[in-house]
């Protein structure tokens, strides 16, 4: 049987969901994944390894590596951000995984993982207010606000989306995308940039 990372990082995230990091073995997730023991540990030998893949593969993939993107601008980069999230969340249910589980999960990473987290986030940051800043300096901005704000404002706004939708009833992907989308085209509004 012949399975890829991908398919494993699934088996192991459910798994982590349903019975915690602690309380999931290695022997859980071999079998769970139809592999033996060897051969699940020829593509993961330790287990905090596998824990590392999961929490980038799903909790912030979708995000900028914290190198200069090639977005032209600050609002190209918000609706890419999220139209990744929206991506990324309507991937989960089509997984069949639950929102509030998910959340559950990601706030369970803290206090061990929040450093990493931030360090993502701060980056995103950093690049959003870059773009920001020059589209200012282009004159692109009508009335400009501090590039830092902004970029913090973005991350809240689009956390915050992704946060309802994990308490949201029957939620969807169609109707995740449309929401994230909404999300996107008022924050480039409240950019005020000339048009």
């Amino acid at each position: 049987m012949k399975t890829s990372r991908e398919e494993l990082l699934l088996v192991a995230f459910r798994l982590f969901l349903t019975k915690g990091y602690e309380g999931t073995t290695m022997t859980d997730l071999a079998s769970a994944s139809g592999l033996s023991k060897g051969a699940f540990h020829h593509h993961f030998s330790r287990k905090p390894d596998l824990f590392e893949a999961c929490v980038d593969h799903f909790f912030t993939g979708f995000l900028p590596s914290g190198e200069p993107t090639e977005a032209p601008d600050a609002a190209t980069l918000v609706r890419t951000l999220a139209a990744g999230y929206a991506e990324h969340l309507a991937g989960l249910l089509d997984q069949g995984i639950d929102l509030a589980s998910y959340l559950r999960f990601l706030l369970s990473l803290f206090p061990d993982r929040a450093e990493w987290v931030r360090d993502r986030q701060q980056a995103v940051e950093a690049e959003m207010a870059r773009l920001y800043r020059s589209d200012v300096a282009d004159g692109r901005v009508l009335r400009p606000r501090s590039p830092e704000a902004f970029a913090r404002q973005v991350t809240a706004t689009l956390e915050g989306q992704g946060l309802l939708w994990a308490w949201a009833e029957q939620p969807t992907a169609e109707r995740i995308r449309d929401s994230f989308a909404q999300c996107a085209e008022g924050l480039v509004d409240g950019m005020s940039l000339r048009g």
